[in-house]
């Protein structure tokens, strides 16, 4: 999932036209011609010296503006060339952004966490220590889950359906037959068709991969993800999620959009300076970053990130306007996941998207989030709204 974007092509640099040398070197030669043609002239009283003098200033003048010339076209040839790379790796850039920039728009989403779980619209509650996990009461069956999950987002449901846009349903990891039949019994229940229903394979990807193959193949149908994280160790924070992703090819539904999620980038541990600067150059919305999400493995590469972040906004503000004092933005919030979630597990990446959604919606911007995928770093961003690349 690394971005194999490729280096811009090296700028030649083009030395300025520089003509003093030049006009001193042709005066000296005129002035001496001169003086050696006049002089011989006024000591031989030959009229021939004259008409010497005045071809070899003629030439003189020739081979000069002969230089002069070859000069001129050489460097218009190097400067062309040069705007000429200039210009391609500009619109190589562009068009690598625009592939970076990517998104699955979400029309609606709902999460079930354990209460003590902070939530974005209130996180004054207590700060957890991050290794105890955090349970969620026990329930009966997948159909009440199901029907807890589907409520919420059943506005948007019915809408899709009144617009005869399909659903491609994604269960959680572990569900088979019987959770489907209860899946399709709780959305008759209600008043959902069955017809609009299509299946796809349970969620066992981790967040980052599942994206990929979404953005390699957009889909004509919204799309239904349902996770659920619930062990018998109770080893991590549990937790209930579903998301509800708009068409990405062909159609267009007229619900509003909540957030975007944007491509995601994985990077090897420990993270290079030039993968940060690739993950922020790249997706240049990310200079309206309010937030800043890490786990106990990324926290420590955070820093490098932010000061990656405030030396490029710093950059800007001076190629913008050189004239006025530019005020530096507010560093992004940070916030540690282990105080939101508690123990994380191998869904943290699904909840910690999830929270960032939430938060989008109460400060409106882009949300970033640099977590451990494994053996590696995931940095992911989220924008509230529509995205349009512009």
């Amino acid at each position: 999932m690394d971005w194999t974007i490729p280096e811009p092509y090296a700028i030649p640099s083009v030395k300025p036209l520089r003509w003093s040398g030049w006009w001193r070197g042709f005066s000296l030669c005129a002035m001496t011609l001169l003086l050696v043609g006049c002089g011989g002239y006024f000591w031989l009283k030959d009229p021939r010296l004259l008409l010497y003098t005045f071809g070899g200033v003629v030439v003189l003048i020739l081979v000069f503006a002969g230089i002069a010339g070859w000069n001129m076209y050489r460097y218009g040839v190097e400067a062309e060339h040069a705007e000429d790379i200039s210009n391609l790796n500009r619109l190589t850039t562009l068009q690598w952004q625009r592939w970076a920039q990517q998104s699955v728009a979400v029309l609606g989403f709902h999460a079930f966490f354990p209460s003590a779980v902070l939530s974005p619209d209130n996180s004054d509650g207590p700060v957890n220590d991050g290794d105890a996990p955090l349970l969620l009461p026990p329930f009966e069956e997948y159909g009440a889950l199901f029907q807890d999950l589907l409520l919420p987002l059943l506005p948007e449901l019915q809408q899709l359906v009144a617009e005869h846009i399909s659903l491609d349903v994604t269960l959680p990891e572990g569900c088979g037959t019987d959770e489907w039949q209860l899946f399709t019994q709780t959305w008759q229940t209600l008043g959902l068709p069955v017809s609009s229903l299509l299946t796809s394979p349970a969620i066992s990807d981790p967040y980052g991969t599942q994206m990929k193959n979404w953005l390699a193949s957009p889909s004509a149908t919204a799309r239904l993800v349902l996770v659920h994280h619930c062990d018998a160790q109770h080893a991590a924070t549990e937790g209930a999620v579903i998301w509800l992703l708009a068409p990405q090819a062909g159609r267009e539904s007229k619900i509003p959009v909540r957030c975007s999620l944007h491509r995601p980038m994985c990077a090897s541990l420990p993270v290079e300076p030039a993968a940060l600067r690739r993950f922020l150059d790249y997706q240049p919305l990310t200079t309206g970053m309010n937030g800043l999400w890490t786990d106990a493995i990324t926290r420590e590469q955070a820093d490098a990130l932010l000061i990656a972040h405030s030396q490029r906004q710093h950059l800007e503000g001076n190629d913008s306007d050189k004239n006025e004092t530019a005020v530096p933005p507010p560093l992004p919030e940070q916030h540690y996941l282990p105080h939101w979630l508690g123990k994380t597990g191998p869904y943290h990446d699904w909840f910690t998207i999830t929270l960032m959604m939430q938060m989008t919606l109460t400060t409106p911007g882009v949300q970033c989030a640099m977590i451990n995928d494994g053996d590696a770093v995931l940095l992911s961003s989220v924008s509230a709204g529509v995205f349009r690349h512009e």
